[in-house]
């Protein structure tokens, strides 16, 4: 669930009455399936959701109008597939891999299934990934023998549950409780926004990073969704990262959102100013 939004996922071509394939957003208070279509070609077994984005998992070839095999990231806003784009290989014993349980904590995406590899690095079955870029945290390998079905989180640990017997080579049963990994350093993932620090003060920034020279426009909102800044308006920016000085001191406390607009896709964040 994110917001006031429920993401369902599953085995599906029809949600009351709209085509909608593996993957549709309902309202969580009218129960109505919104106008938001990230369809698929397979199955959604799995769901995570950050800020604005809807992390997908199942056994698929595509979602959100990209070639994506079993994992993405959606777009809250176009439900189109994001940039974010991790591989998965086959698991042991098969020539297909599937996702079956996602996870989020601390910036750290868990993943589990039938797979042997994730972006080119072996992970039988369970890993983590940065979820702000996908990549891969190579401190972090329980390396069960057998595929992972369910995944919690609690302060500090993982319970991952599944058909399997070890769990770094030590008996463990079908369910294991682990540390997490450990939280990756903030990076910028093209086409997103960051608020550093956040809880805003005066000296605030706001950061962002392109992949190819381009328009951003860049405005913060508050949650009447008045316009109270305006820091970008179509400026051409050189791809890469870039930071723009948030002032704040006079808005008055509350919460606010960033918009960050750039080719036609939109990036949200919240920020809160305390006084």
């Amino acid at each position: 669930m994110g917001g006031n939004t429920i993401y369902a996922g599953g085995w599906f071509a029809r949600m009351q009455g709209w085509p909608r394939k593996s993957l549709a957003a309902i309202d969580a208070a009218t129960g109505q399936t919104r106008e938001w279509d990230a369809s698929g070609d397979g199955v959604v077994d799995a769901i995570a959701v950050m800020d604005g984005t809807i992390y997908a998992g199942g056994l698929f070839r595509s979602l959100g109008g990209q070639s994506r095999r079993d994992l993405a990231a959606i777009d809250a806003q176009t439900g189109l597939a994001t940039i974010w784009s991790p591989t998965l290989g086959p698991g042991a014993g098969g020539d297909y891999s599937d996702v079956r349980a996602l996870q989020l904590l601390d910036g750290v995406l868990y993943v589990g299934g039938f797979f042997g590899s994730m972006n080119g690095t072996i992970r039988n079955y369970l890993g983590a990934l940065n979820a702000a870029t996908g990549d891969v945290l190579t401190d972090w390998d329980p390396n069960p023998d057998g595929a992972i079905w369910a995944i919690a989180s609690g302060p500090q640990r993982v319970y991952a549950a599944g058909g399997y017997e070890r769990m770094k080579e030590m008996p463990v049963g079908s369910i294991a409780s682990l540390s997490a990994a450990s939280a990756p350093r903030p990076r910028i993932a093209p086409g997103t926004v960051l608020v550093s620090p956040n809880p805003v003060v005066p000296s605030s920034t706001l950061s962002f990073a392109l992949i190819r020279p381009g328009l951003a426009s860049l405005a913060v909102y508050d949650i009447q969704g008045r316009r109270v800044a305006t820091l970008l308006h179509d400026s051409p920016m050189s791809a890469g990262e870039h930071t723009v000085a948030l002032g704040a001191d006079s808005w008055a406390a509350g919460c606010y959102v960033a918009k960050l607009e750039v080719d036609g896709r939109t990036s949200t964040r919240k920020l809160v100013v305390v006084r």
